[in-house]
């Protein structure tokens, strides 16, 4: 996506439903602690979705981040990010926005909170990143390597082929990373 003077910036995603008191706060984070480590960086730009009233705080800061409020096709949208990030505190089981980034082959950096419900084999495909600065560092790490992307099959495999095929379908994210079709 190009902004302002034609650029291109890098597109790191957030998304969730801003009813929720934990995705507030993540947006708090990104707008107090990541937006000047990123700033810094010009080739990258936040971009959030989800439904629901965005805080006051996000809608001050438009010009900083590209908001889009609620999507259709949410898989396609991951898709056509860069990377994402996860940075919730005090997350509970398995985070569905991981998984959904995982399955799209999208590069994604969580927090240590956000990564405590993950299988064991899914956290080898997962960044985790504790500060602002670190998950800039994680992102530009991601940019500058051959990332190890996660498989459609081994995503099945580790899943089980059950949980992989509900994920698909409850995600919308049929024909991502080679997910499509289970029998």
């Amino acid at each position: 996506m190009p902004y302002g003077g034609g650029e291109k910036k890098r597109t790191v995603l957030f998304h969730g439903s801003l009813e929720r008191r934990q995705n507030n706060e993540a947006i708090d984070f990104i707008i107090d602690e990541l937006l000047p480590e990123i700033e810094k960086k010009v080739e990258f730009r936040p971009c959030i979705f989800g439904s629901g009233t965005p805080p006051e705080k996000l809608s001050k800061n438009i010009n900083r981040i590209t908001f889009l409020g609620p999507v259709d096709g949410r898989g396609r949208m991951i898709r056509g990010a860069d990377i994402t990030i996860v940075p919730l505190r005090n997350s509970g089981g398995i985070n569905i926005r991981i998984l959904d980034s995982l399955a799209c082959q999208v590069p994604t950096v969580v927090s240590p909170d956000a990564a405590k419900g993950l299988p064991d084999g899914l956290l080898d495909f997962v960044s985790v990143a504790s500060s602002a600065k670190e998950i800039v560092e994680k992102i530009e790490s991601a940019f500058e390597s051959e990332a190890s992307m996660l498989s459609g099959d081994r995503f099945r495999e580790i899943m089980g082929v059950q949980s992989a095929s509900n994920i698909v379908r409850d995600c919308e994210l049929r024909g991502a990373a080679g997910l499509m079709p289970l029998t």
